[in-house]
């Protein structure tokens, strides 16, 4: 019990390191960009739902990509698949993030 304790302890050191590290240089796209980025997706979409987090993210845990996560406040329904958010990327490039049952429990 004590191990698992202790892998979990590590487990959660570890990701702040990595999120710090994401973090530590200024992003090649400002977070102003990104919101503005997310905001225009919805709406171009006739999207109802509302941006409830957007958080700057390695797309890997060692020297992966930085990009910036944008989550919705519920799934969007596009291509029969539930949309729960957006990966942008520093060029701006944009990728849809779609999931079964991560939000709300659909």
């Amino acid at each position: 019990m004590k191990t698992l304790h202790l892998f979990a302890a590590i487990l959660a050191l570890c990701a702040v390191t990595f999120t710090a590290g994401a973090a530590e240089k200024a992003p090649a796209l400002p977070i102003e960009k990104a919101l503005q980025l997310a905001q225009d997706y919805l709406k171009r979409n006739n999207a109802k739902p509302a941006i409830v987090a957007l958080s700057l993210e390695r797309s890997a845990l060692l020297g992966g990509e930085v990009r910036w996560y944008a989550k919705w406040s519920a799934p969007v329904q596009r291509d029969g698949k539930p949309e729960i958010g957006l990966e942008i990327s520093m060029d701006g490039t944009l990728t849809r993030v779609v999931g079964r049952g991560a939000l709300n429990g659909h």
